[in-house]
């Protein structure tokens, strides 16, 4: 262990971080800056509870809040540079996820399916594109926001909807290059060569990087999937009895199971060091090592 840190109440969501500053969101609307020892660095209120993990480069600190505001925080001072907000629906999935950064934008995805493209220095609008289009009768039926972190792959970004679509844009207008109809309530990883999601009914779908299915692994239903990682030779996905199912990535068949704490897995496992961080909701890290 490098340090521990009493930020003195309880934390929500999850933790950001570029190796120098480490961020944490409190439950009073906080936001909690720590030094590389774990020191107390600046703490500043963010004006409502915060809904991401926060996303720590390039000098800033990104969130989005629960009334449907993206803040920029400067790393060093806590500084607020920018807000951009939109009116969020009435209703919108309880979820945590990360906003994505590239040298020059934030892409984010809001409730109501919309992904948008932010200026780093400015939060000015950049573009706005529809991963979904909510439909339905009533609010609930209409419920079609963006899950997980958008991902980017060099001129692309790719995200996934509830009740909506799974897709990629191009990061530099906001045009689709390619959209499926999935409804996914986790999110979705990629490389250069595939996507891969789960979608609401537990079953693990892969696409090339222009759209074309290359395989769906349907032996994993209503298990409560997580995020996907993609590793070199597998695709590993957490369900929530807190087992890592291992999928190989050619053809999506199951090559192995591994388990945990018997608590759900909470968040898309993590490559680190040639293995794979899970987290359970009873609160353990386990390392797993996949060949």
């Amino acid at each position: 262990m490098q340090w521990r840190s009493n930020v003195g109440q309880p934390l929500i969501g999850g933790v950001g971080s570029d190796g120098e500053t480490t961020v944490v969101a409190g439950q009073d609307g906080s936001l909690i800056a720590l030094d590389r020892d774990g020191a107390p660095k600046w703490s500043v209120p963010s004006g409502a509870e915060v809904v991401t993990v926060p996303s720590v480069a390039l000098g800033l600190v990104l969130v989005r809040t629960s009334d449907n505001r993206v803040a920029a925080f400067d790393v060093d001072t806590g500084k607020r540079r920018w807000t951009f907000q939109r009116q969020g629906p009435p209703l919108v999935l309880r979820q945590t996820s990360l906003i994505a950064m590239d040298a020059t934008a934030a892409y984010v995805g809001l409730p109501g399916g919309r992904l948008v493209s932010l200026s780093l220095e400015t939060g000015a609008l950049r573009w706005e594109a529809a991963v979904a289009l909510p439909r339905g009768s009533n609010e609930i039926e209409r419920i079609a926001d963006v899950v997980g972190s958008p991902l980017l792959s060099g001129r692309e970004v790719c995200a996934v909807a509830f009740q909506g679509r799974v897709g990629c844009f191009e990061t530099s207008s906001g045009r689709a290059r390619w959209a499926r109809d999935l409804s996914s309530s986790s999110g979705l990883d990629l490389d250069a060569s595939l996507l891969v999601v789960p979608d609401e009914r537990g079953e693990v779908q892969a696409f090339s990087r222009s759209g074309a299915s290359v395989w769906r692994q349907d032996k994993l239903r209503q298990r409560g999937l997580s995020a996907p990682l993609l590793m070199p030779r597998f695709v590993l996905v957490g369900d929530s009895t807190g087992l890592v199912h291992a999928l190989a990535r050619d053809d999506g068949a199951i090559a192995a199971r591994l388990g945990t704490d018997g608590s759900a897995i909470v968040a898309a496992p993590v490559a680190a060091g040639g293995l794979a961080i899970v987290q359970t909701r009873a609160g353990a890290l386990f390392a797993l090592g996949v060949e």
